[in-house]
């Protein structure tokens, strides 16, 4: 489908991408991370893509539970944050946004309470367009005070 769209055969396209919907959707959705990646920066692939994501919506262990959460393109992790059907616990998905925000820079230590003033300034800026998408409120105060507490620095400047 790549190949039909450097070539510019978007009826091709098309046709491929109905077909592989309606008679391989278990395909698709076998690792609809990955092939959301692969189709990401080939607008056309639109409803293959949309497909994707409503797998990733209904099951976000998909992409929270697996390695390729760390290499997830920072657009494409805004994409799925911002949904409001997906469904897991805020407090997984901040413990998912530090894992992926972490793995962005190497210099970070996981353990925050080494941190100087500029791994926090590093760190805020890795995750400053994602800390809007965070429902606080939404956590228990015991969830707040051990796992998100630590990073105050960061969210306190949003």
């Amino acid at each position: 489908m790549i190949a039909f769209e450097e070539l510019k055969l978007t009826q091709l396209i098309k046709l491929a991408e109905d077909f592989l919907i309606k008679h391989h959707q278990s395909f698709l959705q076998n690792d609809p991370v990955e092939i959301l990646q692969m189709t990401y920066s080939h607008k056309i692939f639109n409803n293959i893509q949309e497909l994707c994501l409503e797998e990733i919506y209904l099951k976000p262990d998909i992409l929270f539970n697996s390695v390729k959460l760390v290499n997830l393109p920072a657009t494409l992790l805004g994409i799925i944050l911002k949904q409001n059907d997906l469904t897991l616990n805020e407090i997984e998905i901040w413990e998912n946004l530090v894992k992926w925000g972490l793995a962005q820079e190497k210099i970070l230590n996981e353990d925050v309470s080494k941190w100087n003033q500029e791994n926090f300034n590093i760190f805020e800026r890795i995750l400053h367009k994602f800390i809007p998408l965070i429902r606080f409120y939404d956590i228990s105060s015991g969830d707040y005070f051990n796992k998100v507490r630590p990073y105050e620095q960061i969210y306190l400047k949003n």
